[in-house]
């Protein structure tokens, strides 16, 4: 069975051709035998393995199983450059003119693309939805929390507050990365996405942490002043029992 896919997002495109065998050779072979139709045969030479798309990973294994150099050498131009190979040895890479999909994060292939528009505000409304202080919002709750938020970057190793010294109270919600919290009891725990802390302090007038938390890596915050979430509890009520619950 292929299990291939094509990916769009904001007009770039990329394309997972699965163990597909790409050779309209063999292929035309096999619809002269009647072993395949003609409709068969072209959606395997355009709309399954091989298509235009900005990237292609194609799998390229041991012909004839597997889709011959030969058969990728003779792509036109405009998606020949676009082609990354899997399941190829170093050495057959090396001398087939085609670049090979390395392992690990680090060779994580990129394509830029322009966000979708209000992406952003997307993005923070989901991670808003994913938190049990505003999960059940109505639209215009939700709004509200929207306008009052403000992202922040920490790069890792940064002391985001320690517990005991004078500070402003924030509401903190993870957007990325990881957070080390240490509560003045001494417990420790890691956050990570849609975590969130600093909900008793700013329930509290002394302006001082409760806990110290350590960007582990580059952190993304999205953080909510003490003010702002005062407006938001005398407009939300239920959000102060959510608060109330949480800081017990």
């Amino acid at each position: 069975m292929l299990v291939g896919f094509r990916a769009e997002l904001a007009g770039r495109s990329i394309v997972y051709s699965a163990d597909t065998c790409f050779n309209p050779e063999v292929l035309d072979q096999l619809e002269e035998r009647g072993i395949l139709s003609a409709e068969r045969k072209a959606s395997l030479c355009s709309d399954c393995s091989v298509q235009p798309a900005d990237l292609l990973l194609h799998e390229a294994g041991v012909p004839p199983t597997h889709t011959p150099i030969s058969a990728l050498a003779a792509l036109p131009e405009s998606i020949r450059r676009n082609v990354r190979l899997i399941h190829m040895s170093d050495e057959r890479a090396a001398g087939s003119g085609f670049a090979k999909v390395r392992p690990g994060l680090e060779h994580t292939i990129c394509i830029d693309a322009e966000p979708p528009r209000h992406a952003e505000a997307k993005q923070i409304l989901q991670i808003l939805q994913a938190t049990d202080l505003f999960r059940s919002f109505d639209v215009a709750s939700a709004c509200d929390v929207l306008a009052c938020i403000v992202p922040r970057s920490y790069t890792a190793g940064a002391i985001i507050c320690r517990a005991g010294e004078a500070g402003p109270a924030l509401l903190r919600i993870v957007r990325s990365g990881a957070v080390q919290y240490a509560g003045i009891s001494g417990a420790t725990r890691t956050l990570g996405y849609c975590d969130y802390f600093g909900e008793g302090e700013v329930m509290l007038t002394d302006g001082r942490h409760r806990a110290t938390a350590t960007a582990m890596t580059d952190v993304e915050m999205l953080e909510i002043e003490r003010g702002d979430v005062q407006y938001l509890l005398r407009r939300r009520p239920q959000l102060l029992h959510r608060i109330q619950q949480r800081a017990q």
